[in-house]
């Protein structure tokens, strides 16, 4: 009889936001068109979605790579058009079917604790990244009720801009439109989770930040940064509910997700 067992995943808010980041969250979906041109003796394939979310284009000589992946195969992109949901690569393709955009990386913590990470992260492991800002305030349920808590929580979606040389508008063409369309994505992920969470329809707040900071009390701009790096980025805030969701573990590997009881009296069938 193989050995089965239970492992409780979200008994901390953190690490159930954290597995979502970087094992639920799908950033994938079906390419509409494309289209092969040529410029300069250099082929590129134009690639047509129904949202290409926070992609952006790779900057040359930065150590940022900006990556898709096209049917599996991982490109560097040279270039993308939000109004059409597009983005070129270098590559001459005879057939696209599937993409994917890469997860951001995820983060936590008091904002100091936060920078100090993230100082010593390679841009490289960096960006696009989620930061979950502690502290999380909760409201823990009795045992009889459905949901095990309700968690407050301030999500910041930030990549890295270009603060001597942009102007307003281009933190929004170039990070905020991209961040805007992953902040949804990421809000209607996360209510069709229910393994995890119970978010069916659940307001939430979202907060454009060109330039992200901290913002003085007489709202006329930012003055001090959070972080050492410059960034722009969008923040949501909204209640979290959250189950106490386990994963099956069979011969050391997962093999499904389950919902467990509060009291952890369960039975596997």
């Amino acid at each position: 009889m193989p050995k089965i067992n239970l492992v409780l995943m979200n008994d901390l808010t953190v690490y159930a936001l954290k597995y979502f980041f970087e094992n639920t969250l799908d950033l994938t979906g079906e390419v509409k068109d494309f289209e092969v041109f040529e410029e300069n003796s250099i082929d590129y394939t134009r690639i047509f979605t129904c949202n290409i979310f926070n992609l952006r284009p790779q900057v040359v000589g930065s150590t940022v790579q900006r990556l898709v992946f096209v049917d599996n195969i991982e490109y560097n992109v040279v270039s993308i058009d939000h109004s059409n949901n597009s983005f070129v690569i270098e590559a001459n393709l005879l057939e696209a079917a599937t993409y994917k955009v890469p997860n951001p990386f995820f983060f936590w913590g008091t904002p100091i604790n936060a920078n100090v990470e993230l100082a010593n992260t390679p841009s490289s492991e960096k960006y696009s990244f989620v930061f979950l800002k502690e502290i999380i305030r909760e409201r823990v349920f009795s045992k009889k009720a459905a949901l095990d808590r309700e968690a407050e929580i301030r999500l910041f979606l930030l990549d890295s801009m270009d603060k001597e040389n942009w102007h307003t508008k281009q933190f929004y063409s170039e990070v905020l439109v991209g961040l805007n369309k992953l902040a949804r994505e990421v809000m209607e992920q996360i209510g069709k989770d229910i393994a995890n969470f119970y978010l069916d329809e659940t307001d939430y707040n979202l907060i454009n930040h060109g330039d992200f900071g901290l913002l003085i009390q007489d709202q006329k701009g930012y003055i001090q940064s959070l972080f050492s790096d410059t960034l722009s980025g969008v923040e949501l805030s909204f209640t979290l509910p959250i189950k106490i969701g386990c994963n099956v573990v069979q011969n050391n590997q997962i093999k499904k997700k389950t919902i467990c009881s509060k009291n952890m009296n369960f039975k596997l069938e």
